[in-house]
């Protein structure tokens, strides 16, 4: 699996579960199907909106290890040399890593 699948399947998840709690909550119509609409727009294979080193997306998925930032934020180291931010102040964000 390359790391652009992977990252896919997280994010398919994340809004899975946060359609759930926002049809419990009863939050109103417009938040709902924006969320639906961006989950079905990612099921169909839309582009994801990801800054840093594209390149990085195109390698295979071998390990994955949840790690800590400085700041208490989880990022995601994978292979050894490529660190995933998915909650970086601006946006998601990939980069490789020197050894």
């Amino acid at each position: 699996m390359k790391i652009h699948e992977k990252i896919r399947a997280w994010m398919i998840r994340e809004l899975e579960e946060r359609q759930r709690a926002l049809e419990e909550m009863g939050a109103p119509d417009v938040i709902i199907e924006g969320n639906r609409k961006a989950l079905d727009d990612l099921k169909a294979g839309g582009k994801l909106k990801i800054g840093g080193d594209l390149d990085a997306l195109e390698e295979e998925q071998e390990t994955v290890e949840a790690k800590k930032g400085r700041g208490g934020k989880v990022y995601y180291q994978i292979n050894g040399n490529v660190m995933f931010f998915p909650k970086a102040a601006y946006g998601m964000y990939i980069k490789r890593v020197q050894k």
